[in-house]
């Protein structure tokens, strides 16, 4: 080693940062690593997609059969066993038209409760999101401020 070489190695010794060979693989580690994080980002955001969907689809069906319920008593409702159940049995029908299980509940004279669970998959994990729900609707019998029959 001639003295004039000798002073850039002890640079390089003392600075390896700036050394070529020492950088080898580090870009493929970086582009691996954030490969990684970008799928991982990815799942959580598709997946999640689904879990809001299954909401919203509970949500509504909830609603919709809680409505098809009082609707079915109508506005004249005598609060019988009888209307009770053709209350139940129409928020049933809503239910399984609509394709998610639920139960529903007689809270009083116009009054009904229906609970409702959709399950969607995720569409990259497969990891099934089961969601509940629960609307209460009541009949409101009237033109502009609905009061209660």
């Amino acid at each position: 080693m001639t003295p004039a070489t000798r002073p850039r190695l002890l640079f390089l010794r003392t600075r390896p940062h700036l050394n070529p060979a020492a950088d080898r693989g580090s870009v493929s580690l970086w582009v691996a690593v954030m490969a990684a994080a970008v799928m991982v980002t990815l799942v959580l955001i598709v997946d999640g997609g689904a879990k809001i969907r299954a909401g919203n689809r509970a949500d509504i069906a909830a609603t919709e059969a809680a409505r098809a319920a009082v609707l079915a008593v109508g506005p004249r409702g005598s609060g019988s066993g009888m209307q009770a159940r053709l209350a139940v049995a129409a928020a049933r029908a809503y239910l399984a038209k609509d394709g998610v299980q639920g139960s529903a509940v007689i809270l009083g004279p116009g009054r009904v409760q229906v609970a409702v669970q959709a399950t969607e998959r995720g569409p990259i994990s497969g990891h099934p999101f089961t969601v509940t729900r629960t609307a209460i609707a009541a009949l409101l019998v009237g033109v502009e401020t609905g009061e209660q029959p």
